[in-house]
């Protein structure tokens, strides 16, 4: 992400009759006439009264004008009257053949291209989860057993880490019952997606303690640091 961008949430659905995923923005909140006037009178120094007035006012002519068969160009969407249905020829009659008459709104490029380069989406429920799946001591060569100043290997899924984010890295960590807490962070030699190797320099009590590895990888670099932790005995 760009520096100084604003991000919208995206979700994926999965459409299986055209075999593709769709992506959509989640909304991040929905005004109505109120909000909507508030909002304006608020950023245009108006009173909010007046803002409703107008915005009421304005629905009112551009009815008046497409009744009247007019298109109005506003710079960012366009209003016309269309027709809606189908004719089974050339010389039916509209009206006999159902069809009817309905307001429509074209967005112009203004309006299709204003966002460009401004605003960058974020899959905030991707569906890749880093995943840790054992803890190797290498210099005992005992799995989910380590010890102080030995190399210690990771192994699992999407874990890559950003060693220069102080939010990402591997720490020890001890369960307590009000939910986790870090006992001591411990030096990466080596990060990849499947694998993580790294060392701790801190005598600790013997009992168990989990690996917690905080990464962004699988959810966006711009999205919160996700954590995935893995039971050891020190």
């Amino acid at each position: 992400m760009q520096q100084g961008h604003k991000t919208l949430n995206v979700s994926v659905r999965n459409r299986r009759s055209a075999k593709k995923f769709q992506a959509d923005i989640k909304v991040s909140e929905k005004l109505g006439l109120k909000e909507i006037a508030e909002q304006w009178a608020e950023s245009s120094a108006m009173k909010p009264v007046l803002a409703k007035t107008m915005i009421g006012s304005l629905e009112e002519f551009i009815l008046q004008a497409l009744s009247e068969g007019k298109q109005l160009d506003f710079g960012l969407v366009s209003f016309y009257p269309r027709l809606s249905g189908s004719l089974s020829n050339r010389d039916s009659d509209p009206m006999a053949e159902g069809l009817y008459v309905r307001g429509a709104v074209k967005a112009r490029s203004a309006l299709r291209d204003g966002l460009k380069d401004k605003i960058d989406a974020v899959n905030l429920y991707s569906s890749v989860r880093p995943r840790l799946f054992y803890v190797f001591d290498c210099d005992t060569n005992r799995p989910d057993r380590i010890s102080e100043g030995h190399k210690l290997s990771a192994t699992g899924r999407d874990i890559l880490m950003d060693l220069d984010d102080p939010e990402e890295g591997v720490w020890i960590e001890r369960r307590t019952k009000r939910g986790y807490e870090r006992v001591v962070k411990a030096k990466i030699l080596h990060s990849d997606q499947e694998k993580v190797d790294f060392t701790y320099d801190c005598s600790l009590p013997s009992r168990k303690y989990l690996i917690a590895i905080y990464t962004r990888c699988g959810r966006g670099k711009d999205h919160k640091v996700v954590v995935c932790r893995h039971e050891v005995f020190i």
